[in-house]
């Protein structure tokens, strides 16, 4: 079976109503007591072929240093269970990531090791085969961030690419694979939202 991606998972783009008010992984300065510079961390919805929904667990997401290959610290507080099809139009908001400045070349994520949820069009599951959990992906042109730069980092996992097999005769195997793209500065751009995923840690009043 084919399966044709529709649209696509968005990590890592600009949010700027949120800058005041929103923390997540980015209270961390990145693991430096250096100028840092922040992303803000949103997710929207890919569709593919015979399947009605596909759930994965991220653990972690990273950043690599282009010169020493170093990790960041992760930029996600806690695990996050992503719905990756879905009908929204509009990108959820997740996390703001503070990050040292430098230069990196891709972005490292941590899958949780159990497999994959698939559901096929008729609600019922579908047995899934992950290859791997921890996949990287390398920018075209290594991403430079700067002390109060927004770049916007966007993360395409090309579910078309990343599953093989037929939903009809599972498992089906989930290879995690993806695109990265930027744009500098975006961080002056609003833009609308979907939904805000995260955690409620405290109310005061």
């Amino acid at each position: 079976m084919n399966f044709t991606r529709i649209r696509n998972l968005l990590l890592c783009s600009t949010l700027p109503l949120f800058a005041a008010a929103c923390g997540g992984g980015g209270d961390d300065d990145g693991g430096s007591s250096g100028p840092t510079g922040a992303a803000d961390l949103l997710i929207t919805d890919a569709t593919v072929d015979g399947l009605l929904s596909f759930t994965v667990k991220v653990q972690s997401l990273r950043l690599v240093d282009a010169t020493s290959g170093a990790l960041t610290v992760n930029v996600l507080e806690e695990d996050l269970a992503i719905e990756l099809i879905g009908a929204g139009l509009a990108p959820r908001w997740v996390s703001r990531a503070r990050l040292p400045v430098g230069t990196y070349s891709g972005v490292q994520a941590t899958l949780e090791d159990a497999a994959p949820v698939a559901l096929n069009l008729s609600g019922a599951p579908v047995a899934v085969t992950q290859v791997t959990p921890t996949f990287t992906t390398s920018f075209a042109t290594p991403l430079s961030v700067t002390a109060g730069n927004f770049p916007q980092i966007v993360l395409d996992i090309d579910l078309g690419a990343s599953l093989t097999g037929d939903v009809a005769t599972p498992p089906i195997t989930f290879n995690p694979t993806g695109i990265l793209t930027t744009q500098a500065g975006g961080g002056a751009t609003p833009i609308a939202i979907d939904e805000v995923e995260g955690a409620v840690r405290s109310v005061n009043g």
